[in-house]
């Protein structure tokens, strides 16, 4: 894994989020109970996506440690339910699993990623820069506006 920087990175990042738009898309169609909580990894995988191509310290280290910790979610079902059945949904959340940690693993703890994302980062048009910013408070504007929304429906029980 020590050729692995920041093009491996970003094409693992695209991957993943489009595995989980696919698992998503799967789980629509079955009709499954927890939709809702892959539709907030799918999302979290897109913005990691677009945080590491304006090459964004927050989306490398909050980006890494969703990583880690979906790799962890996607492994918990299969450790604690005793005997796996092998199906589709198995496979995918196993692909899904082993993604995430191995771009878990390049977004926090690999040196060639760390040295060639600073290296994007100093090259890099201004343009990106721009982009890193609108990003941050749209993203920053949608979290306001969601708590707003739970402090409302929380208000009103």
């Amino acid at each position: 894994m020590a050729r692995l920087g920041y093009r491996s990175a970003l094409f693992l990042a695209c991957a993943l989020a489009c595995t989980h738009i696919a698992f998503l898309l799967y789980a629509s169609y079955l009709g499954w109970s927890r939709f809702n909580a892959i539709a907030i990894y799918a999302s979290a995988a897109a913005v990691i996506v677009v945080g590491l191509w304006v090459q964004s310290r927050i989306a490398r280290y909050a980006g890494g440690i969703f990583c880690l910790i979906s790799a962890a979610a996607a492994a918990w079902p299969a450790v604690s339910d005793g005997k796996p059945v092998l199906s589709l949904g198995l496979l995918w959340v196993i692909s899904m699993g082993v993604i995430s940690l191995v771009l878990g693993y390049l977004l926090l703890f690999s040196r060639t990623f760390a040295s060639e994302f600073e290296h994007q980062r100093a090259i890099q048009p201004a343009y990106k820069g721009h982009l890193r910013t609108g990003v941050l408070l749209i993203l920053g504007i949608a979290a306001a506006i969601a708590t707003l929304i739970d402090i409302l429906r929380l208000a009103s029980l």
